[in-house]
């Protein structure tokens, strides 16, 4: 008998969903992830819904086989999920990709006037302080009080060295010092993968690890010119003649 997945990933529907770790509304079309949980009201299953940071703080799945809407989920997604459990990627590209992308959602300079609002306190910054702003998604867009921006980094999904963050070579030395002692990455460390020496490996071993890094090659292909493809559709074509289009070819909406 199949067991039901404990957990689900998918893009958003709506921006409806509360998440059940922030308390915030998760954003439509982003990747959410849920736990699955009994019904208070009926004898079933419901999820609880995580924007995709939030979930990992509460849950740690130990394979995607647990995951309902693994496979259909961005190439891009499925390397997220995979590297945070700990799973070989075989893709160093995006992985140093992701890494890039996401620091260029965070800067850090002098606020210029004294209009913007701090978004974890609520008070305003004032000009010609230190303010961090941060990219993403509505429950942490906006900018912070270096201090805030400290206290919540693990729940903007902060990883990065203080050095890396957009502007910080324009601060003078001592707010540089400042701001590097306050926002310090978590104490996690990136695994390293230990190589195997050539000659213990073997000829059988080195085919399979080909063949391996081969299949994730065209899964990737896949994965993208599928999207592509959807995207296309979601953007030129309307719903009504989408639905009509999954009903003609046999499959459930």
């Amino acid at each position: 008998m199949l067991t039901k997945p404990d957990f689900i990933a998918e893009y958003a529907r709506s921006a409806r969903s509360e998440c059940r770790f922030c308390q915030n509304f998760i954003d439509m079309s982003t990747l959410r992830m849920a736990t699955y949980v009994q019904s208070p009201f009926f004898d079933g299953k419901i999820p609880n819904w995580y924007h995709f940071n939030c979930f990992w703080k509460k849950e740690k799945p130990i394979d995607t086989a647990f995951i309902k809407g693994f496979d259909n989920l961005r190439w891009d997604d499925q390397q997220k999920i995979k590297k945070k459990m700990g799973l070989e990627t075989n893709d160093e590209s995006e992985e140093e990709k992701e890494d890039s992308d996401e620091i260029e959602k965070f800067s850090i300079e002098y606020s210029k006037s004294n209009r913007s609002k701090c978004k974890k306190c609520l008070t305003k910054i004032d000009k010609d302080m230190i303010r961090v702003g941060a990219k993403g998604t509505a429950s942490i867009d906006g900018f912070y009080h270096l201090d805030c921006f400290a206290e919540a980094k693990s729940e903007i999904g902060f990883n990065h060295k203080t050095e890396e963050i957009n502007g910080y070579n324009d601060l003078n030395e001592e707010d540089k010092k400042k701001a590097s002692n306050l926002i310090k990455p978590p104490n996690q460390k990136r695994k390293v993968k230990d190589e195997p020496d050539e000659n213990e490996i073997g000829s059988d071993g080195k085919k399979l690890k080909s063949e391996s890094s081969d299949l994730e090659k065209q899964l990737k292909v896949q994965s993208e010119k599928f999207w592509k493809l959807r995207d296309s559709l979601n953007k030129e074509v309307s719903n009504d003649l989408l639905k009509k289009l999954i009903l003609e070819n046999s499959q459930k909406i």
